[in-house]
């Protein structure tokens, strides 16, 4: 009865893995080369799509590598579900839109690589929970107001880049 329950628990968490990346997908209003329309589907299994990097253990989402597919759409607050992703790298595309305030959900997260897009609105508070983030790039975007003051306290980051936005305010004279 036990094992019964482990498996439909880690089942569970694949497919919700599973939802967050076709809900992902649902917003892509543009896939020049058509990656995500042929090669995301439900038939195949995530770990085997393109620009999704798995865990050998439990299958879980740990990658997500984007960049450079000339790929444009939003970025869903469903993307807060990938709770094993380490890596977010879907710079160089034409993502438009706010970034998710779930996005500080993922506490394993420790890279952040959405430079050279179209992204606008307020860099999410919630950004400042992630504890394990070491690198974090939104260079290159519309993105308004205040660097959130929590970033600068996330003792794992090594690596940040805000330049070329629309961002008011002062850095932390502690830097």
């Amino acid at each position: 009865m036990l094992y019964f329950f482990i498996y439909v628990v880690t089942s569970f968490n694949s497919s919700t893995d599973g939802y967050a990346l076709l809900a992902f997908k649902s917003q892509i209003t543009s896939d020049p080369n058509k990656i995500l329309t042929k090669n995301w589907s439900q038939g195949t299994s995530f770990c085997n799509w393109i620009g999704i990097t798995c865990g050998t253990r439990h299958k879980r989402v740990r990658g997500l590598n984007l960049a450079n597919m000339g790929i444009g759409g939003t970025i869903t607050k469903e993307i807060g579900g990938l709770s094993f992703l380490r890596s977010l790298i879907i710079s160089n595309n034409n993502f438009h839109g706010f970034i998710p305030d779930k996005m500080g959900k993922l506490s394993q997260l420790r890279e952040i690589e959405i430079q050279n897009n179209e992204l606008n609105g307020a860099i999410p508070t919630s950004l400042g929970f992630l504890e394990n983030l070491q690198k974090l790039n939104l260079s290159y975007n519309k993105l308004i107001g205040d660097i959130p003051n929590k970033i600068f306290n996330l003792s794992s980051l090594v690596e940040i880049s805000f330049g070329d936005n629309i961002l008011s305010g002062s850095l932390p004279t502690d830097m």
